[in-house]
């Protein structure tokens, strides 16, 4: 099979880490009580560190990129929340992410990413355009979660939950500005994060990414 549009591959290396906070609440059973729950507020740090390898290829107007790498994710909760996967875990990470131009100023993207670490996965998308060569306006689209622990209706104890659980997914739809130099980006995005079941809550993100 002939792809006279494919271009060599790239070796890429990739380091990164982030540092996010956030708020919620939910019922649980009191201490030593089998039936009886209150809704307790829980307040979270998260942070990451990765280290990931991959390639490069472009196909005319399309870029891909795949890595494969080790991540190390941690989550701190207060008071403890026994639903909730907690502590520092190390585990190997894959991410895919396509990039399309769509035309001259136009621009579709995917990421998508798994780790064992947490059990933690993420899909998001943006389309965004180009008001000027180096800024870009546009909205974007995700889902992220992890792992977590359900309550067992006999109140015997907890399971593991499914990826796509409420109680641990967050699905987010906003805005983003994104501005361009040679060397890298830096993004600032806010939209509605929500479990698509009774949490609605704002959400801010900003991230820098450098290339050398």
């Amino acid at each position: 099979l002939s792809l006279p549009h494919w271009r060599k591959p790239d070796q890429r290396l990739r380091i990164g880490g982030g540092y996010g906070r956030y708020a919620y609440s939910g019922d649980r059973r009191y201490p030593g009580q089998r039936t009886a729950t209150r809704n307790i507020d829980f307040k979270a740090e998260t942070s990451f560190t990765e280290g990931l390898a991959g390639y490069l290829w472009r196909l005319g107007p399309l870029t891909a990129k795949a890595f494969a790498g080790v991540a190390m994710i941690g989550h701190s909760i207060a008071p403890d929340d026994p639903l909730a996967s907690t502590g520092t875990k190390i585990g190997p990470k894959a991410a895919l992410e396509l990039w399309l131009n769509l035309g001259n100023s136009a621009f579709a993207s995917l990421d998508v990413t798994y780790t064992s670490a947490h059990t933690t996965y993420s899909a998001n998308s943006r389309v965004g355009y180009r008001v000027l060569p180096t800024v870009s306006l546009g909205l974007e689209g995700g889902i992220n979660g992890s792992a977590g622990k359900a309550e067992d209706d006999c109140a015997c104890g907890t399971t593991a939950t499914g990826m796509l659980d409420p109680a641990h997914r967050d699905v987010r739809a906003g805005a983003f500005a994104r501005y361009e130099w040679f060397g890298g980006e830096v993004s600032i995005s806010g939209g509605l994060s929500t479990d698509l079941v009774g949490r609605r809550d704002p959400y801010l993100r900003a991230s820098w990414i450098a290339q050398y």
